[in-house]
């Protein structure tokens, strides 16, 4: 009895470098994992007052949540590590585009060696970060139509994809680095806004009518500009059609973004999924998503490029245009169809967190 003693002490309270280090590794995951968990909790019990009319926005993983799952996740699958990883990758990304970009024109398209310079270190950036957050393999779907002039997938100048996750961002990133259109506010944002920039994403402000129809006029300008180019100037445009993220169960109603030129559309679907806990992000804040979806040992998506999609209507009826390619990526993809609006999910988080926060 007496040998196990000093034994057990040793383990318990171990005087060596390497053991103060993973006790202090195995205290910092429990203290991120407590606040980010904590944050959600209450989440997991079931509203239905609360939750239903908001049905495109709730949480659908609740059931396979367990403090325990998140706890074991972070410790052995390295969630602090990989956090820091995904900074460092992006950061050097970050600069890299700051190098590339250095006495490039504001407000105009990248010249060829500039933009190939860019896209060349983004593809495996991309994958990288991906690769970080647990993403390992993709199943990549290709559904495109064969253009007999190039024997290439066609192209078209506009993507555009059901918004799930910020993984979407590095996973497009990686996959010929297109433009984004964003948000003013993301441009303040540490890190993502100087790299949107650089990318040469399009910000915009949405929050009346006067600034929806010129932001309507900007996507418009910049969608001609990449047609007329061919894609030789800027890079294809990417817009979230619902313009928010939601639990990938269904498919909110479509922004006129990508139907403001009546050009060629690329859909794009997604669904992820995770062992216990959901990549979408819902109304959950960037820090907390992060840390609980960095908590697990890997996720799973299958993206799927469908054909390129020809506006078959003016653009003064675009709504017409957003109801076919909703429907047809919906039923692609197996997930409901939906009204709701970012509206609701400014609503939505308003009734959960208890805050008054404005449609941005």
């Amino acid at each position: 009895m007496d040998t196990w003693v000093p034994y057990l002490q040793a383990q318990l309270y171990p005087d060596t470098l390497t053991s103060q280090i993973i006790w202090v590794y195995v205290i910092l995951n429990i203290i991120l994992i407590e606040y980010a968990y904590r944050k959600i909790e209450f989440l997991k019990e079931k509203n239905e007052k609360r939750d239903g009319p908001f049905w495109s926005y709730r949480r659908l993983d609740t059931e396979r949540w367990a403090r325990w799952k998140f706890h074991f996740g972070a410790i052995f699958t390295g969630m602090i590590p990989r956090c820091l990883l995904v900074g460092a990758t992006v950061g050097g990304f970050l600069l890299w585009t700051k190098i590339c970009s250095i006495g490039a024109p504001q407000n105009e398209p990248y010249g060829p060696l500039r933009r190939e310079l860019i896209r060349k270190v983004a593809n495996p950036v991309g994958r990288l970060t991906c690769f970080w957050t647990g993403l390992w393999w993709i199943n990549r779907v290709d559904k495109r139509r064969i253009d007999p002039k190039t024997c290439e997938p066609e192209w078209a100048p506009i993507i555009t994809v059901n918004h799930v996750s910020w993984i979407d961002i590095p996973l497009f990133i990686g996959n010929d680095c297109p433009s984004f259109v964003a948000k003013v506010s993301v441009e303040n944002i540490p890190f993502v806004g100087p790299l949107a920039r650089a990318i040469q994403c399009l910000f915009v402000q949405r929050a009346n009518d006067q600034s929806r129809a010129e932001v309507i006029e900007q996507v418009k300008k910049r969608q001609n500009q990449i047609y007329d180019a061919q894609g030789k100037g800027y890079p294809q445009l990417l817009i979230f059609a619902e313009g928010t993220t939601t639990n990938g169960a269904s498919m909110v109603r479509f922004k006129r973004g990508p139907f403001a030129s009546g050009l060629p559309i690329q859909p794009v679907g997604l669904q992820f999924d995770g062992p216990f806990f959901g990549p979408d992000m819902g109304v959950i804040p960037f820090d907390v998503h992060m840390i609980l979806c960095l908590s697990q040992p890997w996720l799973s998506l299958t993206m799927t490029f469908l054909p390129v999609y020809k506006p078959k209507h003016s653009t003064e009826d675009w709504e017409k245009d957003a109801g076919i390619l909703k429907e047809i990526m919906s039923k692609e993809m197996g997930i409901k169809m939906s009204d709701l609006t970012y509206r609701e999910k400014v609503q939505y988080y308003n009734v959960i967190y208890k805050t008054k926060i404005k449609e941005t």
